[in-house]
């Protein structure tokens, strides 16, 4: 994308090194680029300096092309790990150089930022413990089993601290770069990238595209069995007391066991299940807001409008038309 620049303006340079490893989906790779070049276009400055690097000098190969990685230095100020490519499942090995590499670069102060699977990598140096994180919503029962101290939010698009920026799927990329660019540069600037990119930066919610807003983490049978209930009670005014009869437990221990299995209390979890037959709903246009609404068992429009609003960043009425 060649470039020329629209603003002319003295800024600090950003140095940030972008981690590829043997699993980097490159195409993706590139893409951060991109979005950096066109940063510097609208900034009229080269404010962006990029590294493609590793723990080493080396040359990476794919069957399309291949990418020569400089050795990384040892301080950035930002370092994002390239988005991984391949099954969820396969994420967890072959990375100890790089794992070492980003706990050295994390301890000199480089906030450390990925999306997608790359997430997994920033997971493996254990930076993300007692953190706030986010990566692709279907693999969200792996990565609780596997990195249980990460404080794990699949709904939002990105989740971000002082020093980690965790995003959503592949294109959460986009997202995640953009923020970078909010912070160093500004919101106003970073506007203006969005619309020469045509991307939209405000994104906050992942969750509409999930298969499923609940995961059975612990897989408690009674909790199966509890769901298939629910589907087909969802229209009726159900109670706490009667799910945690449904299960054979007290109502204490109910509680206890809910949250451990779907990370939420009863009510959310019961919401959430409402929430997610509206939205399969909303795909039958014959049907109104109100009727929906009541066919989920609420009768209060207003509250439940509330409720889907906080689990989509958005109505109603604009799902079903952007969905549908």
């Amino acid at each position: 994308m060649p470039f020329m620049g629209l603003i002319m303006t003295k800024r600090k340079i950003v140095n940030i090194g972008v981690l590829v490893h043997n699993r980097s989906a490159l195409g993706v790779t590139l893409l951060i680029k991109e979005i950096f070049e066109a940063a510097n276009y609208v900034l009229g400055a080269e404010t962006y300096k990029l590294d493609f690097m590793s723990y080493k000098k080396r040359i990476l190969k794919n069957d399309i092309f291949q990418m020569q990685l400089q050795k990384s230095k040892e301080t950035y100020d930002y370092v994002i790990v390239s988005p991984s490519q391949g099954r969820y499942e396969n994420q967890l090995l072959e990375w100890d150089e790089e794992i070492e590499l980003l706990k050295s670069l994390h301890k000199n102060n480089a906030v450390i930022a990925s999306s997608c699977l790359g997430v997994l990598l920033l997971a493996s140096t254990g930076i993300l413990d007692g953190k706030q994180a986010t990566t692709h919503w279907a693999c969200e029962s792996f990565v609780k089993k596997n990195f249980p101290k990460v404080q794990w939010d699949m709904q939002k698009i990105l989740c971000e601290t002082a020093s980690v920026i965790t995003a959503g799927g592949y294109l959460a990329i986009v997202d995640l770069t953009l923020n970078i660019i909010s912070k160093s540069s500004g919101k106003k600037m970073t506007q203006e990238i969005g619309k020469l990119l045509l991307a939209d930066s405000t994104r906050e919610k992942q969750s509409i595209y999930a298969a499923e807003l609940i995961v059975n983490t612990q897989e408690v049978d009674q909790f199966k069995v509890l769901e298939k209930w629910i589907d087909l009670n969802i229209h009726k005014n159900i109670s706490i007391q009667e799910m945690a009869d449904h299960c054979g437990m007290s109502l204490r221990s109910f509680q206890r066991k809910i949250i451990s299995s779907y990370g939420h209390p009863p009510k959310k979890f019961l919401q959430l299940k409402r929430v997610q037959k509206a939205r399969l709903l909303l795909g039958n246009s014959k049907l109104s807001i109100e009727d929906v609404v009541s066919q989920v068992g609420m009768s209060d429009v207003s509250s439940f409008r509330k409720i889907f609003l906080r689990e989509f960043g958005m109505s109603l009425s604009e799902y079903r038309r952007r969905i549908f």
